[in-house]
């Protein structure tokens, strides 16, 4: 598991114990689990063919990239 919250910071995630992710490419699936307004959320769909959205951010933002499963 790779964590990437840019509100949170990459110091905050390793003292929880888990591995800041670098980038979304190249992963199967990328959770959003916050809606912050500074995620680049087209950067997030063209780097990873499938997407769990808990916080409907795609949704409420009108998007819905082509080729993408938004779950």
């Amino acid at each position: 598991v790779l964590i990437h919250d840019p509100v949170v910071g990459t110091k905050k995630i390793r003292d929880a114990g888990y591995e800041p992710a670098e980038s979304i490419e190249g992963h199967d699936l990328a959770v959003i689990l916050t809606d912050h307004e500074v995620l680049d959320y087209g950067g997030i769909a063209s780097g990873s063919p499938l997407i769990f959205d808990t916080r409907n951010a795609y949704r409420r933002r009108g998007m819905e990239p082509a080729g993408l499963h938004v779950l």
